[in-house]
């Protein structure tokens, strides 16, 4: 008994549903290809074009009419060499090597240079069907980039030992220098401890001075005096009051000069203490008023009773 069904229909669908599955996953690769940042290339065992993404023909430079499914290796591969799209010539003769010779080395990385400088790097590896996928990576910045480290390196120890030089003799300049000014030190502290002896035997000096020249004005004064005391004419006694006034107003310079050279000696000493000001003011009154009243001036006096803190001898000498 033969049975015999027709199963046309089963076939037709089974072939249906395998190619939607096969469209479904080509679609889903044909995506992720687009999407990598590598140029991607799928060849079959017969090295013809099975898959690839855009990026794969932007980055060799490729026109649209030349990459299209079936296309052979050999094909683009011909195209390359009559355009001189590659400069390096022997890494692309051994691309092609290795693709007619794939099954003995099962991967192989090369780098290939562009006639306008791009610097691509080639990766390829066989599939276990026979064929073979190749990626190319733009490495043109990398490779730049190691090249500047490379001589950047080959010239640090060149530019640390020119550094190195210069900081020696600026360390031997900066060490002069600070012999200098340690010799210009001790030069000014020489010339400090002279000026001040000097400016030391100067006050010595105008201290024994005015002191030596007051005894005989004091004397003089005195002699004055006396001569006004004595008989005489409105005349000479005009004359002995001028004479009188100007020796005055010599002892009161060369007081003058001798406060200065005890202000020089530092001899000066201070006692401040708490006072009551009117011992100074009222004192003052009493001797300018009769000045005053010489000179046919008025002269306005204000009682105080402040307290102030000060050196009673200098403070009535200011004022």
């Amino acid at each position: 008994v033969i049975f015999q069904t027709d199963i046309s229909d089963l076939i037709r669908l089974e072939r249906e549903r395998r190619e939607r599955q096969l469209d479904v996953q080509s679609r889903l690769l044909q995506a992720t290809l687009d999407h990598l940042l590598q140029g991607i290339c799928v060849f079959d065992d017969d090295r013809t074009l099975v898959a690839w993404n855009d990026r794969f023909r932007t980055t060799l430079g490729l026109p649209f009419n030349l990459v299209k499914r079936r296309i052979s290796f050999g094909q683009i591969s011909n195209y390359i060499a009559g355009t001189s799209l590659i400069a390096s010539h022997s890494e692309a003769e051994r691309l092609a090597k290795w693709v007619a010779n794939r099954r003995e080395e099962p991967s192989l990385s090369i780098e290939l240079l562009r006639s306008d400088g791009i610097i691509l790097e080639a990766n390829c590896t066989v599939m276990p069907d026979g064929g073979f996928v190749a990626s190319f990576t733009d490495v043109t910045a990398e490779r730049k980039a190691r090249e500047a480290l490379r001589e950047a390196k080959q010239t640090l120890e060149q530019r640390v030992e020119e550094r190195t030089a210069e900081l020696t003799e600026l360390n031997e300049t900066l060490r002069r220098e600070i012999a200098d000014r340690l010799a210009i030190e001790q030069e000014l502290i020489e010339a400090k401890e002279t000026a001040e002896e000097a400016n030391r035997g100067k006050t010595r000096f105008l201290a024994a001075a005015s002191h030596d020249l007051l005894q005989p004005l004091n004397a003089a004064r005195l002699f004055l005096s006396s001569l006004s005391e004595s008989e005489g004419t409105a005349d000479q006694f005009k004359l002995i009051e001028k004479v009188d006034m100007a020796f005055l107003s010599v002892e009161e310079l060369l007081e003058t000069l001798l406060y200065i050279s005890r202000l020089d000696a530092g001899a000066i000493d201070t006692n401040i203490q708490d006072f009551a000001l009117c011992r100074i003011l009222d004192a003052l009154e009493t001797e300018f008023r009769p000045l005053a009243q010489q000179k046919g001036l008025g002269l306005r006096f204000v009682p105080t009773s402040a307290v102030v803190r000060s050196d009673q001898k200098y403070l009535r000498r200011i004022i």
